[in-house]
């Protein structure tokens, strides 16, 4: 409830639920009420940035066809191994 709205930039530990948080047995287990407030919000953030669910690690589409590029920057996978390249963004 605390993000405003309008951000360039939004960095939070884990993930929205439905969005880059799959775990490797196949569900879901990103943040509910973070879906929530950035479905609902009218100026959501340009860009998000997040981890924690290291199976999950790139790239996705935004939340309810919001302008909201959203990134899983995991830099190991789900055994703690630095596998994933980092990713570049060009602002």
């Amino acid at each position: 409830k605390e993000i405003p709205e309008g951000l360039d930039i939004l960095l939070t530990h884990g993930p929205p639920y439905g969005v880059l948080d799959k775990v490797k047995y196949g569900a879901s287990v990103g943040s509910i009420s973070l879906a929530v407030k950035i479905g609902h919000m009218k100026n959501p953030p340009k860009l998000w940035v997040c981890g924690h669910i290291h199976e999950c690690y790139g790239e996705d589409l935004p939340i309810r066809d919001k302008p909201c590029r959203i990134i899983n920057a995991s830099h190991v996978n789900e055994y703690y191994e630095p596998v994933n390249k980092p990713i570049r963004i060009v602002l």
